[in-house]
């Protein structure tokens, strides 16, 4: 299976903004720093949020499940994704006309009208989406939780970046959210392997980059480590 990672654009980036803004160095990180992910239980991610965000009382939520190599591609595509994924409270994502860095997308929101920022063609349903709260493993909605206009999820995985740049740039967004007076929340998204998935606990997912063209990175997904042998998706 070949997911389709990175446009010439966002490799661009790469090169000439890696020290401008934290998700930058986020995408870079994409293609440098990828670990192959390992898989978990609730309780060992519980700690990896604790050594990364600290005790908080900001939602920490993950998929209720997964169900074959297409879902754990979308799965990786949200954990490398380097944009600001901000909803209004219809699950409706905005699409801001910057850079696709953190530090380019958020003085664009503070200093025009949120109202006024459109809506992306592409639109996933968050409705249909099942998610578990992280620290109780109990099937939450969107639609519980979300008590602003505007939400962002801010997806993160122990696999992606070291612990210190995913805490600093969550941290650098806290902070210059704090700033605004445009009131907008923030609920993490764990994009770790579970072992509630029907995964095995401990194993790892093998990846290989592969250069595709001038314009994509592919992802080559080793053998998923189904706790079932004879799956073979």
């Amino acid at each position: 299976m070949l997911y389709k990672l990175i446009m010439k654009r966002k490799i661009i980036l790469l090169f000439f903004l890696i020290s401008c803004s934290y998700s930058c160095i986020h995408i870079y990180k994409t293609i440098i720093g990828f670990k192959n992910p390992t898989v978990y239980n609730n309780k060992e991610l519980i700690k990896e949020s604790e050594k990364i965000f600290g005790k908080d009382s900001i939602y920490d939520i993950y998929l209720s499940s997964i169900k074959d190599s297409t879902d754990i591609d979308n799965l990786l595509a949200l954990s490398s994704n380097g944009n600001l994924n901000i909803y209004n409270k219809k699950n409706m994502r905005l699409c801001i006309p910057t850079n696709s860095c953190i530090a380019d997308q958020l003085p664009y929101i503070f200093s025009n009208s949120i109202d006024s920022i459109p809506l992306c063609n592409f639109q996933n349903d968050l409705k249909k989406v099942d998610y578990r709260d992280l620290r109780n493993s109990n099937k939450i909605y969107l639609s519980n939780i979300v008590t602003s206009d505007y939400y962002i999820l801010f997806y993160w995985s122990t696999f992606l970046n070291k612990y210190k740049t995913t805490r600093e740039e969550f941290k650098f967004l806290l902070e210059e959210l704090n700033k605004s007076e445009k009131k907008i929340q923030i609920i993490r998204v764990n994009c770790d392997l579970n072992d509630s998935w029907g995964l095995k606990k401990g194993e790892k997912l093998k990846l290989k980059f592969e250069k595709d063209t001038a314009n994509y990175y592919n992802i080559k997904l080793g053998k998923i480590p189904w706790k079932d042998k004879n799956s073979t998706i």
